[in-house]
C-alpha cells in the first residue's frame, strides 16, 4: 500500500533515531500530508506523528518550527499534556519565563497557590516542567513549590522526585534531599537513577561507604549500569585504586546505555592520561568514537589534545564535534576558547556566537566572549556582550564584576559603581559573590572613599564564610582558560 502512513511514521522514528535528520523530516512531512488528506485517518495517528515531528525539530534547536507543529498537534487535540509542555519549555528555553508561566498555568488550569488543586495525575508531569523552568531562572521557591504540587499530584511521579532533591542538594540543603530520595525510593525501591543520584549526595558529604553500598545495590540490579561504572570508576581513582577503577570503567562499556558507556570510555582515557599515557587515551577515544561518537565525547577528546599542545588536533575534533551536534552549546564555548587561545578572533567570535543563541542562560559563554573582546581593545564590542550577558544571566554576580573593572579601567566610575552594586545584589540563591565586594573595596579606597571602602570589606569577609558563595569559579576558569 504505497500511501499507507504507518509504515512511513516508524521509518521517519528510525531514522531520526539513527540521526539521519533530513530523511527522517522528509518522512514526517509526508505522514502529515497523508494524514490531512484523508479525513476518515485516526486523528490520534495524526497527532502522533506531528508530535514526533515536532519533537525532533525541539532536539535540533528549530524552535520556530517546532512551535508551528506543537501548536498543530494541540489544534486537533487541545488537552495534548506532551505538547502543551513541550511549548512551554520552548519558551522557557528562550528566556520568556513569563509566557511559559503563563502556558503552564493554562495546560494545568489552576492557580500554582492553590496546591489543593491538584488532583489529577496529569497534572504531575507539567508542574515538574514547569518547576525546572523556574528553577532554570533561579526562582527556587516556587520551583521547589511545583515539585511538591506534582507530588501531590502524582505520589510515584519519578521525575518530581529526582527534580526536587537535586535541587535540595545543589542548594546546601542535604537533609532535605536526602529525605526526598528516600520518600522516593520507598516508592521506586529499585530505580537506578535513584539510588546512583543517591549515592552521588553521599559521595559529595564524605560518606564513602554509604555511597559504595548504594552503588553496589545499583550494580546488583544492573551489572553494567553506566553511569553507576563511572561513579565507582572515579571513587576509586580518589582513593588511589587504580586497578579497581579500570575494572569498574570497563565493565561500564558494555551498558545498553550509550550515554552511560561513553561516560565511562571517558574515564578510561582520563585514567590513562592521569598515568601520564596520552597515546593510550588517545586510542581509547578512537575506540570510543568508532562505536557511537557524539558531540561530548569529541570534545573530551579536544579537551585532552589541548592539554596536550597539540591545537590543531584539538581544533579538528571541535570541528567534527560540532557537526555532529551542532546545538551543543558547550562545545563551542571551549571551541571559542581554543580559537582564542591561538589568535584567531574571529573564529572565537563565531564560536562566542553560536554558542549564546544556542543558549542564551549560559553566562560562561558571554564571560569568555566579552573578555576576549575588551582584551582586544574592543570596549563597545564587549560592552555590547556584557549587555546582553546580564539581561540574559541577570544573577551571575561574576558578569557584572568583569564588566564594572572594564568600566573602571576606561575611567567610567560612575557606571563602575552602578555595575557593582547590581552584582552585589545578583546572587541571593548562590550567595554573595566574594571576589565582587574585594574589587569593590579597592575601587573605592582608591576613589578615596575609605569608609564604604571598609564597609565593602566587611561584606567581602561575610561572602567569604557563606557556604555557598564560591559560586561561579568555574566560569572564571573558563573565561581564562
Amino acid at each position: 500500500m504505497p500511501d499507507n502512513p504507518y509504515p512511513r511514521q516508524a521509518w521517519a522514528n528510525v531514522e531520526a533515531r539513527c540521526g539521519n535528520m533530513d530523511r527522517a523530516r522528509e518522512l514526517f512531512e509526508q505522514v502529515t500530508a497523508m494524514h490531512a488528506a484523508n479525513p476518515g485517518s485516526p486523528r490520534q495517528l495524526h497527532v502522533s506523528a506531528l508530535n514526533a515531528w515536532a519533537h525532533l525539530e525541539r532536539s535540533q534547536r528549530n524552535d520556530a518550527v517546532a512551535r508551528k507543529l506543537f501548536g498543530q498537534v494541540l489544534e486537533l487535540e487541545p488537552a495534548h499534556a506532551a505538547a502543551q509542555q513541550a511549548l512551554a519549555l520552548l519558551e522557557g528555553r528562550q528566556g520568556n519565563t513569563a509566557a511559559a508561566r503563563k502556558m503552564f498555568q493554562a495546560a494545568t488550569a489552576a492557580d500554582p497557590s492553590h496546591v489543593d488543586s491538584w488532583q489529577s495525575r496529569r497534572a504531575a508531569p507539567l508542574l515538574a516542567a514547569w518547576a525546572k523552568v523556574e528553577v532554570t531562572r533561579q526562582n527556587i521557591t516556587r520551583g521547589r513549590r511545583l515539585f511538591k504540587q506534582a507530588l501531590q499530584a502524582d505520589p510515584r511521579h519519578l521525575q518530581s522526585y529526582l527534580g526536587l532533591a537535586g535541587l535540595e542538594a545543589r542548594h546546601g540543603n542535604h537533609q532535605q534531599a536526602l529525605e526526598v530520595y528516600q520518600a522516593g525510593l520507598a516508592v521506586h525501591a529499585k530505580n537506578v537513577p535513584l539510588l546512583h543520584s543517591l549515592a552521588q549526595l553521599h559521595r559529595q558529604l564524605g560518606q564513602h561507604e554509604e555511597a559504595l553500598a548504594l552503588l553496589r545495590k545499583v550494580l546488583q540490579i544492573d551489572p553494567h549500569a553506566g553511569y553507576a561504572c563511572h561513579t565507582l570508576g572515579q571513587m576509586e581513582v580518589e582513593i588511589g585504586r587504580l586497578d579497581q577503577a579500570r575494572v569498574a570503567y570497563s565493565k561500564g562499556l558494555q551498558s545498553l546505555d550509550a550515554a552511560g558507556a561513553l561516560l565511562c570510555y571517558e574515564g578510561l582515557a582520563s585514567l590513562a592520561e592521569f598515568e601520564g599515557k596520552p597515546e593510550a587515551a588517545r586510542e581509547v577515544f578512537r575506540e570510543a568514537s568508532r562505536h557511537a561518537p557524539s558531540s561530548r565525547l569529541l570534545r573530551e577528546w579536544a579537551l585532552l589534545e589541548k592539554r596536550q599542545g597539540d591545537l590543531e588536533a584539538a581544533a579538528a575534533l571541535f570541528e567534527r564535534a560540532v557537526t555532529i551536534s551542532p546545538i551543543d552549546e558547550r562545545t563551542w564555548m571551549h571551541y571559542g576558547l581554543l580559537e582564542r587561545r591561538r589568535r584567531r578572533w574571529a573564529a572565537a567570535r563565531r564560536c562566542f556566537q553560536k554558542g549564546s543563541a544556542i543558549s542564551r542562560s549560559n553566562p560562561y559563554i558571554y564571560q569568555a566572549w566579552a573578555m576576549m573582546e575588551q582584551g582586544l581593545g574592543l570596549t563597545d564590542k564587549a560592552r555590547e556582550v556584557f549587555i546582553a550577558g546580564t539581561k540574559a544571566c541577570p544573577r551571575y554576580a561574576p558578569l557584572f564584576l568583569d564588566w564594572a573593572l572594564m568600566e573602571a579601567s576606561l575611567g567610567s566610575d560612575e557606571a563602575a559603581r552602578a555595575l557593582f552594586k547590581q552584582g552585589a545584589a545578583a546572587v541571593p540563591v548562590a550567595g554573595p559573590h566574594a571576589p565582587l565586594f574585594a574589587a569593590w573595596a579597592e575601587f573605592e579606597e582608591a576613589a578615596g572613599h575609605t569608609k564604604t571602602a571598609e564597609k565593602l570589606r566587611t561584606r567581602y569577609a561575610e561572602a567569604r564564610k557563606a557556604p555557598l558563595a564560591r559560586g561561579g569559579g568555574a566560569a572564571v576558569s573558563a573565561a581564562a582558560a
